[in-house]
């Protein structure tokens, strides 16, 4: 099955999670500074959650030269059924929804196409560097 993806004109809510590596993160602390990867995944599936978040970690250089912070949680966020992946620009636009099909959460984008999004948002603000 290929993942759903769909391009919504809107912004993230503010939301306060905490992250698959127990960080208690605050979306208003990232709001307006940097990019946002947010990877919301029912609590079931948790150990899935945490292999996707590895994956995600190991590029974690390309994400900071990208000024893009990665949440990956099994906490709700208003507005975003499990399992998502968000791409939002650093004033919280979003970019990007992908949702996995039949909520299989080994079917979200590859890291690949998550950092191509973030590309994305890095050249749509004038003000940020490439």
């Amino acid at each position: 099955m290929a993942v759903q993806t769909e391009t919504r004109f809107g912004y993230v809510p503010h939301f306060e999670v905490t992250t698959v590596d127990s960080r208690r993160v605050r979306y208003q602390d990232i709001w307006q500074h940097r990019n946002l990867v947010l990877v919301i995944v029912a609590p079931e599936q948790r150990s899935a959650a945490v292999r996707y978040a590895q994956q995600l970690a190991e590029r974690q250089r390309e994400f900071e030269d990208a000024e893009t912070s990665v949440i990956v949680s099994t906490d709700s966020v208003r507005g975003f059924a499990p399992p998502r992946v968000v791409i939002a620009d650093r004033w919280g636009e979003i970019l990007q929804i992908a949702s996995a099909p039949g909520g299989d959460v080994s079917q979200l984008p590859s890291v690949d196409e998550v950092l191509s999004w973030v590309g994305f948002a890095q050249i749509q603000c004038p003000e940020c560097p490439p």
